[in-house]
């Protein structure tokens, strides 16, 4: 599990999830583009929830 800190928001997800979000971020920097990606993750009080990146 890695720790994600995303503007205010604090999140638990899976090492793979994580890794690739991480890799697709700066793939999509690197083009200077947008995208919105969803992610299954843990809130900080232990729910499961869907957490939007964009």
């Amino acid at each position: 599990m890695k720790h994600v800190t995303y503007g205010e928001k604090s999140l638990l997800m899976g090492d793979d999830a994580a890794d690739t979000l991480l890799e697709y971020a700066r793939l999509v920097a690197d083009n200077s583009t947008a995208d919105t990606v969803t992610v299954r993750s843990i809130s900080p009080d232990g729910n499961t929830v869907e957490a939007l990146f964009s």
